[in-house]
């Protein structure tokens, strides 16, 4: 399901609806780019290897705009305290 569907079938905002998701990890399985919500015990293989491609791939992401951030912060306050 969708995180709007789930939202709207029991009363809840979307904001609501993935914070427990989140909290349900891994019972609950939603990644960087997935169309929706499923439980762990309904998914593919596939799907799972998805999830965890996805987030490592975020991940990676993630850490490579931290050291570019890094780079401009030592260029622009190199040696200021």
């Amino acid at each position: 399901m969708t995180g709007q569907q789930i939202a709207d079938s029991i009363n809840l905002g979307e904001r609501l609806t993935r914070k427990i998701a989140s909290a349900s990890a891994p019972t609950i399985v939603s990644y960087p780019g997935s169309p929706g919500y499923k439980l762990w015990s309904l998914c593919t293989v596939e799907e799972i290897n998805h999830a965890i491609e996805s987030f490592e791939a975020q991940a990676r992401d993630m850490i490579k705009r931290a050291h570019l951030y890094r780079m401009a912060y030592h260029r622009r306050f190199r040696g200021q305290p």
